[in-house]
């Protein structure tokens, strides 16, 4: 579960209905107690709401793997469209042109360290983010493929805290995406035992 600072609020005309709002990913909204969809089935539904407001809400790990997910095709579909030259071009950007986006508005979401480095050097803070994906405290995003051997588990129910950026979490998304791509494996790696923020 990943804490975050709401980018937008549902415009329902009652004010018992609205809920908050963030664009996790660009173009990509996820709605406070229910899951996430694009901007273009939910964009006429929200308005934005001033930076730094301090509205902040916990978004689900499944529902965090299903906006990286859905963030992942819409921007491999806006790849292939450019390459497509008879593709109407409305989609050939990821987030719509029309589309303000608010993404970076964000600032920082808060995740629990599922795991700290070991070895030489300092200790740092890492977290599973999504299945064999890693963000690292001060070094980004990374994969297990490169690190697992780096990292150990940190016990469930820990309290150690630290923060990554909208454009830290919109790279894992698409690593995560391109991890899963791959027919010629299978994700995460079965010799990685991982303990995601799942656990």
């Amino acid at each position: 579960m990943i804490e975050v600072e709401a980018t937008h609020i549902t415009n329902h005309k009652s004010q018992r209905h609205r809920r908050l709002v963030c664009e996790l990913y660009p173009g990509i909204l996820v709605i406070y107690g229910h899951g996430a969809s694009s901007v273009n089935t939910f964009g006429g539904r929200v308005e934005p709401i001033r930076s730094g407001s301090g509205l902040r809400f916990r978004i689900p790990d499944h529902v965090v793997d299903e906006a990286s997910l859905l963030y992942d095709k819409l921007m491999n579909q806006a790849a292939r469209a450019r390459l497509d030259r008879l593709v109407d071009p409305r989609y050939k950007v990821w987030p719509p042109a029309r589309w303000p986006s608010r993404h970076a508005k964000c600032a920082k979401m808060k995740v629990e360290a599922t795991h700290i480095t070991i070895g030489s050097g300092p200790e740092r803070l890492v977290c599973e983010l999504h299945p064999g994906i890693l963000m690292m405290d001060g070094l980004g995003v990374r994969t297990v493929l490169n690190m697992g051997n780096a990292v150990e588990s940190l016990p469930a129910g820990g309290d150690r805290i630290f923060s990554m950026t909208a454009g830290q979490a919109a790279a894992a998304a698409l690593t995560y995406g391109q991890q899963l791509r791959r027919r010629n494996w299978t994700w995460p790696p079965p010799h990685w035992v991982g303990r995601s923020h799942r656990d």
